[in-house]
This record gives structure tokens, C-alpha cells and sequence, in this order.
């Protein structure tokens, strides 16, 4: 073997067929890797998704020549009486195709390691894609080697490897085009695209593993089975032991398949785990007491093997299943099934759309609301499959919701994304003015977002009268204030009442530390850590545009304040207008949220509660919707505590954006040179050398 191995390994090198392959595939992974740098990323899995492609193109000629050229120059039988035996011809070829194969993309190698001091480099992605790109090439390498066999020609041995290798690789789309279940999943399971694109993605599973060298296998005794019957020695025995072994490796492959699902044979390759969920939502899941169903509107393997996005929720979703017995997970494609959706004329359902639900109540998740975006809108940042999912589980196995009211009437700015942070944690939001009817009594909790106008008294009389339900209280009042409102005297006079007074101007922070860019975009002090208990040191709330507000006093009449957020001593009060900050404005002890709580002693004790923020921004898109920031998590766990409502899951965004380099425009066009101009020319230049020697030698 090792010696027909040296000589088809040679003949490789000594003609131009292995300088050709080597220069080609250079090309196509520089052209790929320039693309990437040239655009910031540090992203290889984006070259290794590009060389799918390129194996089509490149595999069939470096095969083509592997079996046809003995019969085509007549030294078969000369390798037949050869001491070696059939499988030792056939590995010593296989394994020359191979290491040509091997020195191809061991330039992916060369890219990432280049690549890896401007940046942090994945090494376990990085080696996890190369050894899937190993593992598919040898696979096509060995169904090639066997095309090769049946022909002494080796344009038609190209063209039948070409063919051959086009329809494993379009498996997946071939699939999509098939209504008959049964057949759509056989073509499913020998898909070369889902099991190499998992391995792209960082999902790096045995049972993909095995099928790639399963599949080399069986082709490599097929093609041993081809030369037992050129050289004579073919019979029924050899027919049925090829048989036989084509349906041992299909029956494991099955049976891989599922161990590797029960006992969890598989790794997720990413540094964060974006593929998995969290321990807080798996103990949840885990406590499950009623059947929840999810039902995801499109095609599994469509899911399974679509986008990088796509991919990542598909895999969030299945671990739902996996973790409780109590979830089951259901795929249905609305253009196979297009009356499934009437079953719901209630709910507005579109493809990729996401129903939660169980026997009374549901929860439509749409697809655009699982991600975040940035600030273009156009390209995905974060993640938040799990985050809505979950607290979607959450929302409709809960006895009762929460049931917050926004108030309006006054020119109030809508909190869009403060009542959909409500939402997703498992609050029924509504709304209602101010100036048609009572507060809704069923609600626990008011807000009052950004108010431009005053209250009249009716309206403050409203609230009076909600806030106390005779005694009763049990009720929670949010205002947040907008520096650049009108002065609101009403309201000002009656949150005096609880003890609570408004300054004017804005607060700033002098302290270049404690500012998010500008001045006036404060970081907050947690001063109350029992509003603040899963709050850490890293976990920053901005302020932005805040109001300064204040306690009249500690306790008086029922009623007690504290002060929720602060700022540091280095901080002051700067008026609308005012372009600097100056000494003599650097006050400290200014304060930006502050709560007070009314008791009443009856025959059983009753609190409401009046919280007030100096900033209507810092709960608005920008600083609400920031991973950054800690801004939602806060105010979130304010009205968890305020209204004795069960926390959900600390779920945060995974973090899809991709990993960027710092590389100098200078060191970047030095690479693209490198790589994709002067490492292909050197071996084609290689090659020409050695094919002129040869030719006039």
C-alpha cells in the first residue's frame, strides 16, 4: 500500500493536475478570505461555508484520473499482480487523493492562524469546521474514486464525479421539492449540506461524524468490489458481502443517530453556548406542571438548515423538548398545510411565526421579535429566542397575569418598548385615559410615561382614589418624568403629598467614568439594594436626560420614601441650554428614582406605592433594548417587587454579531496579497518549472 501511495502521490506532482488543483483552491480561499477581512469580520466559519461550493468544482478533478489512468495506459493487471492486495491498491490511491486534498485546505489553517493576533479567535470552531470540510472532501473523494473506476476516460470520470458529487451536495434542495414524506426524509438523512453547515455553525455532533466516514467507506468497498470483478475474482459472495455492508453501515447510521440524541453526543463549538439554554430556563422547565405545546410554522429541515439565525433558534427550540417531557415541540409548513392556521381565527399566523400554548391560553411570538437589530435595522445582533420563549412558557402556565395600565391623555410619549418589556416577562399591558373614566380597579399597577401637559384635579383625583380603593391600597403608581415637558404643577404638588419633589434641569456627571459619551447620560448608584438584589457591579443603568427628583422627607404620616437611584459625589444639576459643566455646578448627592410607600392600619396592613424616575429616555428603545445596559433589568425588577410578582428566568440576548478584527489597512492588503495573489502563483509557477523540465528533460 505505502508504496502505490508514494507513486500515486507523485504523479500528482510531476505533471501539472496537483499544482493546478492546489493553485485553483488557493484562489477560491483567498478570493473567499479577502472578502471576509476586507469587511471587518474575523468570522472563518464564512470560508468554510464558501468551500462547499468549491469542492463541487475542485474534487472531481483531482479523482478523475485516480482509477481510469491504469486502465487507459493498460498497467492494470501489472497493479494486480502486484504483492499488494485490492483494498491496499485502492487505500494507497484513496489516501494520495487525500493528502493533495489535505494540502488544499490546510491553507484555512494558515488564513486563522494569520488572522488570530488581531483578534479572538475561535480555535475550537476554527479546527471543529476544518475537520467537518476533512471529513465531507474524503467522503466525496471516495464516491469519486469509485465514479473513476467504471471508466478508462477521464474527461467522462470527471463529469460523472462532477454529477455525482452536485446531487449529494443538493440533497437538501432536491428534498424541499418532494411532497412524499417518506421519501423527502430518506433524502433528508444521506444530506451532505445540513450535517456540513451544522459543523459550520459550531454544532459539532457524532452522528454527522460517523456518517461522513461511514459513507467513504461503503464507497471505498464498492470500489474494491469494482476491481475483484475486473480482475476476475468476482462472484456472489463478494456481490453480497457489498450488500451486506451497505446495509450494516445504513442501520448504524440509524442507530448513531439516535443514541447520539439520547445521551447528547454532540458539542456546541461557540465560546457563549448560543446553542443551548439556560439553566434558569431548563429548572423551569423542569417544574412543569401543565402540557405546553409549541408549534413552530415552517418546514423542520427547512429550519434546520436555513440561515445562521435561523439555525440558531431551530436548535434553541428542540432543547425545549428535550428538557421536559411536559413540551412538545411540532413543525408545520402553512404551504403543505395552509388550513392549519384556521384552527386560530383569532390569532394572526405567519410563516416562521412561534404558537406557545396550552389548553386556555396562547401566545403568538413573531419571528422578527426574536432578534435584536442594530441601529440600521438591517443586520441581527442578539438573539432572543430563548428570552421570548421562555417567558412566553411563563406567560401561559401562570395562574394570573400582572395587570399593568398606561395612562393617557396628557400628550403622554407612548413607552412602546417599556410595555413590551412587560409583556415578554409575563405582564397583561393595556391602556387607558385619563380623561374618559376611572383607572381600571383590576389593575395592580399605573404608568404614567412622559406626561407633556398638567393633570387637571379630576384626573389627580382618579389616581387618588385608585391608589387607595378604600383602604384597600395594593396598588403601584409609576411616573416618569421628561426634562423637556412643561412644567406640570398639579402633578408636582401632588407627588409632594407622598413626599417626593422634582428640580429642574437635568442631571450630569463630571466624572468621564461615570458617563455613557455624554455628560448628561449619567451612570446611576443603586442606593436601595433591595430593589436592586440581582443587580452587580458590572450591571450599569444609565440615566440619560434624567430630572433631578428627591424625598421631603424620611417618614411622615404613613408615609415612608426612599431613594432608589443616585448619582456619585462628582455629579451636579445643569440647566436645558447649558453646553458645559463648570465647578461650581458639581453638587453631588443628586438623585434620579425615588419611591414612597403609604401604609394603611387597618384590620389587616395595606401599601401602595408611588415610584418616581427623572428620566422618561432611560426607559425608552435605545437604553431598554441595550445589552449593554442594564437599564431593563432594573426597572424590571422594580415592579417585580413592587407587585410581589415571581421573577422570571434571567434570560439574556445571545450575542450573534460577528467577531471583528483590528487589522491596519496596511497589514489587510499585505494578506489579500499573500494569500490570494502570491501563495497561488508560486505553485502554479512551481508547476510550470516542473512540467518544462519534464517536457524538455
Amino acid at each position: 500500500m505505502t508504496a502505490v501511495f508514494f507513486r500515486e502521490l507523485l504523479s500528482y506532482f510531476i505533471s501539472p493536475m496537483g499544482y493546478v488543483y492546489l493553485a485553483a483552491f488557493y484562489v477560491l480561499a483567498g478570493y473567499e478570505y479577502t472578502v471576509i477581512i476586507l469587511s471587518g469580520r474575523a468570522d472563518m466559519s464564512y470560508e468554510f461555508t464558501f468551500l462547499y461550493t468549491v469542492i463541487l468544482l475542485l474534487i472531481p478533478i483531482l479523482t478523475m484520473r485516480l482509477m481510469s489512468e491504469d486502465r487507459k495506459q493498460k498497467t492494470e493487471q501489472l497493479l494486480f499482480s502486484a504483492p499488494v492486495s485490492l483494498s491496499g491498491i485502492t487505500a494507497g490511491k484513496y489516501l494520495s487523493a487525500v493528502t493533495v486534498y489535505f494540502m488544499g485546505i490546510a491553507v484555512t489553517l494558515l488564513h486563522a492562524a494569520a488572522l488570530s493576533p488581531f483578534t479572538e479567535m475561535n480555535w475550537e470552531l476554527v479546527f471543529g469546521n476544518f475537520i467537518g470540510i476533512m471529513l465531507m472532501g474524503m467522503a466525496c473523494i471516495s464516491m469519486c474514486m469509485f465514479i473513476s473506476a467504471q471508466t478508462e476516460n477521464q474527461i467522462v470520470a470527471a463529469i460523472g464525479g462532477f454529477a455525482s458529487v452536485m446531487v449529494v451536495l443538493s440533497l437538501n434542495s432536491i428534498a424541499g421539492l418532494v411532497s412524499f414524506e417518506p421519501l423527502r426524509k430518506i433524502l433528508y438523512s444521506f444530506s451532505f449540506y445540513s450535517r456540513y453547515h451544522d459543523l459550520t455553525m459550531g454544532i459539532f455532533r457524532a452522528e454527522d461524524l460517523f456518517f461522513f466516514i461511514s459513507f467513504s467507506c461503503v464507497f471505498f468497498l464498492l470500489t474494491v468490489t469494482n476491481l475483484e470483478k475486473r480482475r476476475g475474482r468476482h462472484n456472489i459472495l463478494t456481490t453480497g458481502t457489498s450488500v451486506l455492508f451497505i446495509i450494516l453501515a445504513v442501520t448504524a447510521n440509524s442507530i448513531v443517530g439516535k443514541l447520539a440524541e439520547k445521551y447528547e453526543w454532540s458539542v456546541d463549538l461557540t465560546e457563549d453556548g448560543r446553542y443551548a439554554i439556560s439553566e434558569d430556563s431548563i429548572n423551569y422547565l423542569k417544574d412543569l406542571k401543565e402540557d405546553v405545546s409549541i408549534t413552530v410554522f415552517v418546514d423542520e429541515e427547512d429550519m434546520a438548515s436555513g440561515s445562521y439565525y435561523i439555525v440558531q433558534a431551530y436548535h434553541n427550540l428542540t432543547e425545549y423538548e428535550r428538557q421536559s417531557e411536559k413540551v412538545e415541540l411540532e413543525f408545520v409548513d402553512l404551504v403543505d398545510h395552509p388550513a392549519y392556521a384556521s384552527q386560530y381565527p383569532t390569532l394572526e399566523i405567519n410563516a416562521y411565526d412561534i404558537l406557545v400554548q396550552t389548553d386556555d391560553r396562547q401566545e403568538v411570538l413573531a419571528l422578527k421579535d426574536l432578534f435584536e437589530y442594530d441601529s440600521t435595522g438591517s443586520e441581527i445582533t442578539a438573539s432572543r429566542v430563548e428570552q421570548m420563549v421562555t417567558n412566553a412558557v411563563v406567560s401561559v402556565t401562570a395562574e394570573e397575569k400582572s395587570k399593568v395600565t398606561i395612562l393617557t391623555g396628557y400628550g403622554e410619549l407612548f413607552p412602546t418598548d417599556l410595555k413590551e418589556l412587560l409583556e415578554v416577562n409575563g405582564y397583561a399591558v393595556t391602556e387607558q385615559s385619563l380623561l374618559t373614566g376611572e383607572i381600571d380597579e383590576e389593575a395592580q399597577t399605573a404608568v404614567l410615561f412622559a406626561p407633556q401637559k398638567d393633570l387637571e384635579e379630576d384626573s389627580l383625583r382618579k389616581i387618588r382614589a385608585w391608589l387607595d380603593q378604600d383602604g384597600r391600597q395594593g396598588k403601584n403608581l409609576f411616573v416618569f418624568f421628561d426634562p423637556n415637558a412643561a412644567k406640570l404643577p398639579g402633578l408636582e404638588k401632588y407627588l409632594n403629598e407622598w413626599g417626593i419633589k422634582t428640580g429642574e434641569g437635568y442631571a450630569f456627571e463630571s466624572n468621564s467614568n461615570l458617563y455613557y459619551n455624554r455628560f448628561y447620560y449619567p451612570v446611576a448608584q443603586y442606593m436601595d439594594m433591595e430593589y436592586a438584589s440581582d443587580m452587580t457591579g458590572s450591571d450599569l443603568t444609565i440615566m440619560a436626560l434624567c430630572r433631578p427628583v428627591d424625598v421631603l422627607f424620611e417618614s411622615k404620616d404613613n408615609y415612608e420614601t426612599s431613594i432608589l437611584l443616585g448619582f456619585s459625589p462628582t455629579s451636579g444639576i445643569i440647566q436645558s441650554g447649558d453646553t458645559e459643566v463648570t465647578a461650581d455646578k458639581i453638587t453631588g448627592n443628586v438623585n434620579g428614582m425615588v419611591l414612597s410607600s403609604h401604609r394603611y392600619y387597618g384590620s389587616e396592613v395595606t401599601v401602595s406605592n408611588v415610584a418616581v424616575s427623572g428620566s422618561a429616555l432611560a426607559f425608552g428603545k435605545e437604553l431598554l433594548s441595550s445589552s449593554t445596559f442594564a437599564n431593563a433589568d432594573y426597572i424590571l425588577g422594580v415592579f417585580q417587587k413592587l407587585g410581589d410578582v415571581e421573577r422570571l428566568p434571567g434570560i439574556v440576548p445571545k450575542d450573534l454579531s460577528a467577531p471583528v478584527h483590528t487589522m491596519t489597512e496596511a497589514r489587510t492588503n499585505t494578506y489579500i496579497w499573500g494569500f490570494f495573489i502570491v501563495l497561488p502563483a508560486l505553485v502554479m509557477v512551481t508547476g510550470v518549472a516542473v512540467w518544462l523540465r519534464r517536457r524538455h528533460g
